[in-house]
C-alpha cells in the first residue's frame, strides 16, 4: 500500500488496465470515488495539493457530486490533456419508440415528471406541438 500522506494524484479510468497504484498516485473507478479519496487524504493530513486526472470517456453521476471546503486545491482534469475526452453527466439516458411519420422519421418517448431539457447527442431539442 503506498504511503497516504505521499499521493498527489488521483487517476479515474473505469479501464484498470496499464494503470497501477503507485508511490504518489492512487487508482479509483468512478468521479464519486475520486472526490472521496481527496476527502479522506485531507482528513488522513494530506494537505498537499491534489489533482484527480480523469480518463477519456463518458462519466455518467448517479447523484450530484458534493464539494466540501475540505476539498481544497483539487485540480480535476483530462488525463489526455483533452477537455473534450470527458463528458461528465448527469443526464438520465431516455429510450423510445422510432417511427416514420409524413417522410419524417419521429420518435416518440415519454418523459419523466419534471423534465425541461432534452438532448439528443449534444444538439438541445424542443417537444413537438400538435396542431
Amino acid at each position: 500500500m503506498p504511503d497516504i500522506c505521499g499521493i498527489t494524484t488521483i487517476y479515474v479510468t473505469r479501464n484498470f488496465i496499464g494503470f497501477k497504484d503507485g508511490a504518489s498516485g492512487r487508482v479509483v473507478g468512478s468521479l464519486e470515488e475520486a472526490v472521496k479519496a481527496c476527502t479522506d487524504l485531507r482528513k488522513s493530513g494530506n494537505y498537499q495539493p491534489l489533482t484527480v486526472k480523469i480518463a477519456s470517456g463518458e462519466y455518467a453521476l448517479n447523484r450530484e457530486l458534493i464539494f466540501t471546503p475540505e476539498l481544497f486545491s483539487v485540480c480535476f482534469e483530462s488525463l489526455s490533456g483533452n477537455a473534450d475526452d470527458v463528458i461528465i453527466s448527469g443526464a438520465e439516458r431516455i429510450v423510445g419508440k422510432k417511427s416514420v411519420l409524413g417522410g419524417k422519421s419521429c420518435l416518440s418517448v415519454s418523459l419523466p415528471k419534471g423534465v425541461s431539457d432534452l438532448f439528443v447527442g449534444e444538439k438541445r431539442v424542443y417537444p413537438t406541438r400538435f396542431p
